[in-house]
């Protein structure tokens, strides 16, 4: 069970805020440099993939990346690049950002929670920029799942970023306490403001390319409001009295009669997403 919301608040009239939970704070704000549940979360809201895995239905969506073909028995996949992508400072995006991108993974000082993902028998994916709008895949290798690994790669300008990944000190730029100026991505949002241990406020990325089916631009809303709270007690009373909008986070099986019976009387919407992909542990203590 994934994202779950109520009907909107009551805001002002020329501005849509809504409001989602985190129940932790993020690490890093940057998917490339984090692992947690929360950095995955904020990241997903500023940054943007080459392509998406839908979770309701497991299949491949196009992003950054609007077009590919597979070559050379599987070895070789040819990405065509969005012409009309940009970064939330504007410049547009281009191969050259996205082989920045991937080798970036790679670079063992940064130990990537992505690196594991994006290799293939030890071996990286490598690519290679065609032109200014085409990319090529190297794989070491055929492999079996494609593109899908692609899902959590965020794409940064090389531009603004390379001096950093090459002194060593780009996961000082994305730590929630950073500058919010030097936070660059092509997702929805932008940060725009950070209160620690109480909320993450973001803004509509004037530059994000993806719109509605009625040619209005998204996101819809203006602002996003990520309160954090570490009680799900706590959280599911907020979700109830319509202080939140969204949780991000799964529901513990005692509240899912509940949301349910909400879900049945329009007051929520619940979303059934399946197995989750993420690995679960449990721990022993053996002393």
């Amino acid at each position: 069970f994934g994202l779950w919301m109520l009907g909107r608040r009551d805001t002002a009239p020329s501005t849509v805020e809504l409001v989602a939970t985190l129940r932790s704070e993020p690490r890093s704000l940057n998917r490339l440099l984090a692992g947690d549940r929360a950095s995955l979360v904020i990241s997903q809201l500023i940054h943007e993939p080459l392509v998406r895995v839908n979770n309701v239905t497991q299949t491949l969506e196009p992003a950054l990346a609007s077009s590919w073909t597979t070559l050379d028995g599987g070895r070789r996949v040819r990405l065509g690049l969005r012409r009309d992508a940009r970064f939330s400072d504007g410049s547009a995006v281009t191969a050259d950002d996205v082989v920045f991108s991937l080798a970036t993974v790679y670079d063992t000082r940064l130990a990537s929670p992505l690196y594991d993902s994006l290799s293939i028998g030890g071996r990286p994916i490598t690519a290679r920029a065609v032109d200014t709008h085409t990319v090529d895949l190297l794989y070491p290798t055929p492999f079996g799942p494609g593109l899908r690994p692609l899902h959590g790669l965020p794409i940064l300008p090389r531009a603004r970023y390379a001096s950093l990944v090459a002194d060593a000190t780009l996961a000082a730029a994305w730590t929630p306490d950073a500058p919010t100026g030097g936070m660059v991505g092509a997702g929805p949002f932008m940060l725009v403001r950070n209160e620690p241990g109480l909320a993450l406020h973001l803004a509509r990325n004037p530059h994000y390319w993806r719109t509605a089916d009625d040619g209005t631009r998204l996101p819809r809303a203006d602002r996003l409001r990520l309160d954090i709270v570490p009680s799900q007690d706590a959280e599911m009373l907020r979700l109830r009295s319509g202080e939140a909008d969204v949780i991000t986070a799964d529901l513990r099986p005692d509240d899912l009669p509940e949301a349910r019976a909400l879900a049945a009387q329009n007051q929520l919407q619940l979303f059934e997403l399946g197995p989750a992909l993420e690995a679960d542990m449990l721990w022993f203590n053996l002393r």
